[in-house]
């Protein structure tokens, strides 16, 4: 029986914890393979984490990225991955698109228009300037 075959056998709650630590990215595999000896008693290598575990963090890195968080993740991976991983993606782009777009650009609300032009000059004059125009540091 290999390592991954006992990684596979592990209770639902047990597994689920272990793909958490190993999405937190806070912890080795060698310190979850000593969790798992300390906590539940079963002896699996950190090789054998690393590799059940690979593949979760590959394919969920980008919504961890995006600040979902690990328990939701971790909670609802196979009606994740059902869905597909890019689509999820791409529905949590939009809705922190929607929730934040309001409160991004909130303070261009509140500038009267010298402070627009001033903003606006300043932008220009950035990406306009010449590589000789700009000061190398000595």
């Amino acid at each position: 029986m290999t390592r991954r075959a006992i990684i596979d056998g592990l209770p639902d709650t047990i597994r689920d914890e272990l793909i958490e630590k190993a999405l937190e990215r806070n912890q080795t595999y060698q310190a979850i393979a000593q969790w798992l000896f300390q906590e539940h008693g079963i002896t699996c290598s950190k090789s054998a984490i690393g590799r059940y575990c690979k593949s979760f963090s590959d394919k969920f890195s980008v919504l961890v990225n995006l600040g979902m968080p690990i328990k939701t993740i971790v909670e609802n991976r196979l009606h994740i991955e059902a869905r597909g991983v890019l689509l999820v993606s791409e529905e949590l782009i939009d809705k922190l698109r929607e929730k934040n777009s309001r409160r991004l650009f909130a303070y261009l609300d509140n500038m009267d228009d010298s402070q627009r032009k001033q903003l606006k000059a300043s932008n220009y004059s950035n990406s306009h300037q010449k590589p000789s125009d700009t000061k190398k540091p000595v």
